[in-house]
């Protein structure tokens, strides 16, 4: 679990996309596997991932991803973000949503992909 995480908190390339799911599902299917260290560490890299992965590309290059690869990792992430939502809702009902969940919300929302701004609430879809 924790090269799980390590994976996506450094954002590795390689098989990035399938650790971001899996990662997702376990957040929101079985909240016990992630410790709460690594749900803050998962937590703290969604606006790295933000950053990283925003689109249009910014001027400035093309930074960690292609352009052409960030719409599906956008959609990974916010399916992450969402997962981590529930997660932290499950252990700490009382504390308010974390900042980078709240981002990712808003970002989702106001996406110009519709694969975008459904993938925030991909887990509401289906239970």
């Amino acid at each position: 679990m924790a090269g799980f995480v390590e994976r996506v908190v450094l954002r590795s390339k390689l098989g990035i996309e399938s650790c971001l799911y899996h990662l997702a599902c376990l957040a929101q299917e079985r909240p016990e596997a992630i410790t709460p260290s690594q749900a803050a560490l998962l937590t703290a890299s969604l606006l790295p991932w933000h950053r990283a992965t925003i689109l249009p590309v910014p001027d400035e290059g093309v930074g960690d991803f292609h352009e052409a690869e960030r719409p599906a990792l956008r959609v990974s992430i916010a399916c992450l973000a969402a997962a981590l939502k529930t997660w932290h809702a499950k252990s700490s009902p009382e504390a308010p949503e974390p900042p980078a969940v709240t981002l990712w919300r808003d970002e989702c929302a106001k996406d110009v992909l519709p694969e975008i701004r459904r993938a925030f609430d991909f887990w509401e879809q289906i239970e």
